[in-house]
C-alpha cells in the first residue's frame, strides 16, 4: 500500500503491524490504538494525524511529516524517526526509548513526561520544545542541534548565548543538571 491515500481515514484500533505505506498520506487520520509496529512508514505524512496511544515499535519512520501530530500516550519504542518533520508535535507521555531522533525537527514540540531514554538526538532541533518531566538525561540531550528556548525537565529554560561568531553555541555546555523524572516537578 505504498503511496496510499488514507487521508482523514478512520483507523481506530487497525493491526497494522509491518504494513508498507511508505509515502502514505495519513494526514487528518485517526489511528488512535494502532499497531503499526515494524511498518515501513518512510516519508508518510501523518499531519495533524491523531496517534494517541498507537503502538510504532521498531517502525522505520524515517522522513515522516507529522507536523501537529497527536502521540499522546504512543509507543515510538526503537523507531527510526530520523529526520522526521515533529514539529508542534503532542508526545505527552510518549515512549521514546532507544529511538532514532538524528535529524529530527522537533520545534515547539510537547515532549512532557516523554520517556527518551536511550534516544539518538544527534542534530535533533529542539528550538522551544516542552520537555518538562520528560526521563532524559543532559548527556542524552547534548549532540542535540539546538534547545534554544527549550523547557527542561526541571522546567528550567535554556538560554543559548552566540559565540563570538554571532551563531547559536547550539546546545555545548548545557546550563543545567542530568534530570529524570525520578524527581518530583510540583
Amino acid at each position: 500500500m505504498d503511496q496510499a491515500d488514507l487521508h482523514k481515514a478512520i483507523l481506530r484500533g487497525a493491526d497494522l503491524h509491518g504494513a508498507q505505506l511508505k509515502d502514505a498520506n495519513l494526514s487528518e487520520a485517526n489511528l488512535d490504538e494502532a499497531d503499526m509496529s515494524e511498518a515501513n512508514l518512510v516519508k508518510a505524512k501523518f499531519t495533524s494525524a491523531i496517534l494517541t496511544k498507537a503502538t510504532f515499535k521498531r517502525a522505520t519512520m524515517r522522513g515522516v511529516d507529522a507536523w501537529q501530530a497527536n502521540f499522546k500516550d504512543a509507543d515510538l519504542s526503537g523507531a527510526d524517526l530520523s529526520e522526521a518533520r515533529l514539529a508542534m508535535c503532542f508526545l505527552f507521555n510518549s515512549n521514546l526509548r532507544g529511538a532514532n531522533l538524528t535529524g529530527a525537527n522537533l520545534r515547539g514540540a510537547n515532549l512532557s513526561r516523554a520517556d527518551l531514554t536511550g534516544a539518538k538526538l544527534e542534530r535533533a532541533d529542539l528550538r522551544g520544545a516542552y520537555l518538562s518531566g520528560a526521563i532524559v538525561t543532559s548527556e542524552e540531550l547534548a549532540p542535540a542541534l539546538s534547545l534554544e528556548g527549550a523547557t527542561m525537565p526541571d522546567n528550567q529554560r535554556v538560554q543559548i548565548s552566540l559565540g563570538t561568531d554571532g551563531k547559536s553555541n547550539g546546545s555545548r555546555g548545557l546550563p543545567y543538571p542530568v534530570a529524570t523524572n525520578e524527581s518530583e516537578n510540583s
